[in-house]
This record gives C-alpha cells, sequence and structure tokens, in this order.
C-alpha cells in the first residue's frame, strides 16, 4: 500500500521555499524542513531527489519568478524602471517573504558555495540582474538620455552591487525598509546619469 502524503507537490513547494529564504539552504537540516513543510524523508527522496533537489526546484522557480515580475519590466524600462525597481525593493509593498532579503542573495552570502549546480544557478540570477539592468541603461543612451561620461557596464556592475548589498542590509534588520536610505541615495546617482533638458 503507497505511502499517504502530508502535503501536495504544490504546497510542498510553496513551503520550501519560504524555508530556504528564511533559514537558508546550508543552516537547514532535513528534519527542519521536514518539520517547516510537511514533507516527510520519502517523499522528499521520491519526489525531490532530495533536499538538494528540491532546493535546486525551489531557486529555479525563484529565479524565473523574479524574470517575470522584475526583470522582463527593466529590462524593457531605462532609467525610470531602475528607481522604480531599487525604491520597490526597499519598500513595504515588497511581499512579506522579501523582508528575508532575497534567496539567491542569502545563498551567496552562506559561504563556499560547493554544489557546481547551486553555484551555476546563483551565477545565473546574478549574470541576469546585471544583463537587466545593463539594458535598460542602453535603452536610456538609445533614447538620447544617458550621459556620455556614464560607463554602461561600470554602471550595470555598481547597481548589482548595490542590489546585494541592500540584500544583506534588508536579511540583517529583517525587513525591507531598512535598505531605504540606500534606495534612495542609490536612486539619486541613477537619476543624475541622465542629461539634463
Amino acid at each position: 500500500m503507497a505511502r499517504a502524503r502530508k502535503v501536495d507537490i504544490g504546497t510542498a513547494r510553496a513551503l520550501a521555499l519560504s524555508a530556504f529564504w528564511s533559514h537558508g539552504y546550508q543552516s537547514l537540516g532535513v528534519r527542519k524542513l521536514e518539520e517547516l513543510t510537511g514533507i516527510n524523508r520519502f517523499m522528499l527522496q521520491t519526489e525531490f531527489g532530495g533536499k538538494q533537489g528540491l532546493f535546486l526546484e525551489t531557486i529555479d522557480a525563484y529565479i524565473s519568478q523574479w524574470d517575470e515580475t522584475y526583470l522582463i519590466q527593466i529590462r524593457a524600462g531605462n532609467i525610470d524602471q531602475i528607481v522604480h525597481f531599487f525604491n520597490l525593493r526597499a519598500s513595504n509593498a515588497t511581499a512579506p517573504e522579501a523582508n528575508n532579503g532575497c534567496l539567491m542573495i542569502n545563498t551567496l552570502c552562506e559561504g563556499q558555495i560547493e554544489d557546481s549546480d547551486i553555484k551555476d544557478r546563483v551565477f545565473k540570477f546574478m549574470s541576469l540582474m546585471r544583463s537587466s539592468l545593463r539594458q535598460a541603461l542602453c535603452n536610456e543612451r538609445s533614447q538620447g538620455g544617458l550621459k556620455k561620461s556614464v560607463d554602461i557596464d561600470e554602471a550595470s556592475e555598481m547597481l548589482a552591487n548595490a542590489l546585494i548589498g541592500m540584500n544583506v542590509t534588508i536579511k540583517l534588520h529583517g525587513k525591507n525598509e531598512a535598505a531605504q536610505a540606500a534606495a534612495t541615495q542609490l536612486c539619486k546617482t541613477v537619476l543624475s546619469w541622465r542629461k539634463k533638458g
């Protein structure tokens, strides 16, 4: 007779996202993962291939959601969209889970990433973030609004690194608004890259 599942797969994935986002991958033991998600060891192994398999599914879904919710808008926008994004990130309008920082940046900050599959996904996320910011600056330049003195590669790298810092601050304080001062100053800098008049 087959074992009864405690939770369905969709619910398990949603609960796993919350668990990993709050506790981190390395810090979250299998027993605590079971407790927080309702997934028993049998289900964890058979449905997901273990803790690592579940985490990989979770971060793949997280990257896709970020891309579809935020990054696609940044890539289609210009400086205004960058400013909107950074202000939104530091506001209480963001999802409550975001008070834990960013799942991918938290994973990056946990320490040495030994697993190549996890490391590849972290690099993919950061590359996608950087290229989206770069595209918005390229759009601004093609619209004639970006000052010639702005190096797009350097600027997009600075913005990506600023986002890391903001998310670490948010994680440390447990609230999105902790990064508001940084977002305000960053947005002033970004707006200063635009030609006057």
